[in-house]
C-alpha cells in the first residue's frame, strides 16, 4: 500500500539588486558587468549592466536549501569584456546559516579583489518553508540477476560536460608577417589538447576573415583556458603573425558574447 508523509521544502528567494564604488579596470569594450550566484552546485546569472562602477540589475533567484547543501554563498561581479582574473571584477561572500536563523537578508555585502577593498552589493533575500504532502508507493521486491562483472565493478557517475561554442570572425591591422605580396592567414583555437583550425584565407594580408565555427566538450571550464594563433601558411614553413589567450570562465554565462580581443605579436599588441 502506498504512504503518505509530508516533505519539509526550505528555499532562499534572492534578490540582487546593485553594486556600488566597483574598481576601474581596463576593459576591451564597453562595459558589461553581470552577476553570479553560487551555492554548490546553483548557479545563477543576472543580465548585463551598461554601468561599469555601480550597476543595477533588481534580479530574483530561488535557491534550494537542502541539509547537504553547501553553507556559503559565493557571488562574483564579471564582465566579459575583463579578460584579466577570469573576468571577475569584484568577488564576495556570505554564509546561509545567519539567514536560516533571522529568515531574511537585507544588506550591502563587502566585495573584494585581489586582497583589497572593492565596493559592496546589495541583496535581499527571505527564506521559504513549506510542507508538501507525498505519496510514496510501496515499493515491489524482485530478484535480479547481475553478472560477475557488475558485481565487482564500483558504481561510476557520468562527469558533467560543458559546451562552448566558439566562433572566429576576422582579425584586424594584424602584424605583416610577409616580406612580399600578401600573408595567408588562418586561425588555430585550442583549450587543452583539443585544438581547431579554420581554412586558409589567401591574401588575406592584415585584415583576414574567416567566419567558421567549433565547438569544444568541457569537464570543467572555470580552469580552463582559450588560446587563439594565427599564423601565415608558408609553403615551406609557417609563421607566427599573433596569439591571444583568454580565460573560458569569462564565457560561462550562458549568453552569446561577441568582442574583439587583443592579439599579440611578442610583447606588443598587434592587431
Amino acid at each position: 500500500m502506498p504512504t503518505s508523509h509530508n516533505t519539509v521544502s526550505t528555499e532562499l528567494r534572492l534578490e540582487i539588486r546593485q553594486a556600488k564604488n566597483l574598481p576601474s579596470v581596463s576593459m576591451l569594450g564597453k562595459p558589461n558587468p553581470f552577476c553570479k550566484v553560487v551555492l554548490g552546485e546553483q548557479t545563477h546569472t543576472t543580465k548585463g549592466s551598461t554601468n561599469a562602477r555601480a550597476p543595477s540589475w533588481n534580479e530574483t533567484f530561488t535557491l534550494s536549501l537542502s541539509s547537504d547543501s553547501a553553507k556559503v554563498i559565493h557571488i562574483n561581479i564579471m564582465d566579459p569584456n575583463y579578460i584579466k582574473n577570469n573576468g571577475i571584477i569584484a568577488a564576495g561572500e556570505f554564509s546561509i546559516d545567519k539567514i536560516i536563523k533571522d529568515k531574511s537578508i537585507d544588506e550591502w555585502v563587502d566585495m573584494r579583489a585581489n586582497n583589497k577593498a572593492a565596493g559592496q552589493i546589495h541583496i535581499v533575500g527571505e527564506v521559504i518553508v513549506s510542507n508538501q504532502p507525498t505519496t510514496t508507493p510501496t515499493p515491489k521486491v524482485t530478484q535480479q540477476k547481475t553478472s560477475e562483472s557488475e558485481q565487482h565493478s564500483p558504481n561510476k557517475q557520468t562527469p558533467q560536460v560543458y559546451e562552448l561554442n566558439v566562433k572566429v570572425l576576422q582579425a584586424k591591422d594584424l602584424h605583416n608577417a610577409e616580406m612580399f605580396g600578401k600573408q595567408d592567414p588562418f586561425c588555430k583555437v585550442t583549450i587543452g589538447d583539443k585544438t581547431f583550425q579554420t581554412r586558409v584565407h589567401q591574401d588575406g594580408g592584415r585584415n583576414p576573415k574567416w567566419d567558421e565555427a567549433f565547438v569544444f566538450r568541457l569537464p570543467n571550464p572555470h580552469l580552463d583556458q582559450l588560446t587563439v594563433q594565427i599564423e601565415d601558411s608558408g609553403m615551406i614553413a609557417n609563421s607566427i603573425i599573433g596569439t591571444c589567450q583568454l580565460p573560458v570562465s569569462i564565457w560561462t554565462s550562458g549568453r552569446a558574447v561577441e568582442q574583439w580581443y587583443p592579439v599579440n605579436h611578442g610583447n606588443k599588441q598587434r592587431g
